[in-house]
């Protein structure tokens, strides 16, 4: 687990709240780290704070795409409107992501940062 913080002021104006990727990926493990870089880099660029965790080795209950297993990822990330459509867009673009989901935390959610 890595920890990432940087501000860009320009891109802070709006109040950001925590959001909560879950991505099913395939392949093996070092496919599923491979796109954590160019993760991190975007939501330092942004302003945002990140925790990528990768859960391990799932069986699907059914196939996706011809995959009976995938790699369980969570992203737990702070942002506005602006990054969560991007990160969204970026995950859609990722051909190694088999389906994801990114939903808003409640605010009182205690995860440390």
């Amino acid at each position: 687990m890595i920890i990432l913080s940087m501000r860009n002021k320009e891109k802070t104006r709006t109040k950001f709240a925590m959001y909560e990727s879950l991505l099913l990926v395939k392949g093996d493990f070092g496919a599923a780290n491979a796109s954590d870089d160019s993760t991190y880099a975007f939501l330092a660029e942004m302003g945002s704070k990140a925790v990528i965790k990768v859960e391990g080795k799932r069986s699907l209950s059914y196939p996706i795409q011809g995959f009976e297993t995938a790699i369980e990822k969570t992203i737990v990330f702070t942002g506005n409107d602006v990054v969560v459509k991007e990160m969204v867009s970026r995950i859609k673009k990722d051909d190694t992501v088999l389906r994801a989901i990114t939903k808003r935390l409640p605010a009182n959610n205690n995860q440390d940062f």
